[in-house]
């Protein structure tokens, strides 16, 4: 019997790449708004947390949305509450583990709609609250 390849779980390598483009776009945001990126891709077995970064004392924790289209809606239609408790408990953990239990924390939103022409960003400060 013939060993077939292993099929990956997940979204195909063309969203992985329009993802990995849109982190990339957020992460230059923030660094040009003045923000630390203390962080990228932080994964827990039950969430993830596409960037995490200081604004002043404030400890952000970023979900990245991007889209070449809105013919589903807009990315951050996208943020579901199922994925927001998932990025919450993520960050539950980031935080114990880096003892940031007496900072600020914000859960923000960074949606990305891609044009030929162009990338419009939006940034939802505060999108949703622990």
């Amino acid at each position: 019997m013939e060993a077939r390849p292993r099929l990956r779980r997940g979204p195909g390598l063309r969203a992985q790449l329009s993802g990995a483009r849109g982190e990339e776009l957020a992460e230059s945001y923030l660094r040009g708004l003045g923000y630390l990126i203390l962080g990228r891709n932080f994964r827990v077995r039950f969430g993830e947390i596409d960037l995490i970064a200081r604004d002043r004392q404030t400890t952000v924790f970023v979900e990245v949305k991007r889209r070449d289209s809105t013919t589903h809606g807009q990315p951050e239609d996208s943020v579901a509450p199922a994925k927001i408790r998932r990025v919450i408990a993520a960050a539950r953990v980031y935080a114990a583990r880096n003892k940031l239990s007496d900072r600020p924390i914000r859960f923000d939103v960074i949606a990305i709609h891609a044009t030929d022409s162009h990338e419009e960003i939006r940034h939802h400060k505060g999108a949703f609250a622990t």
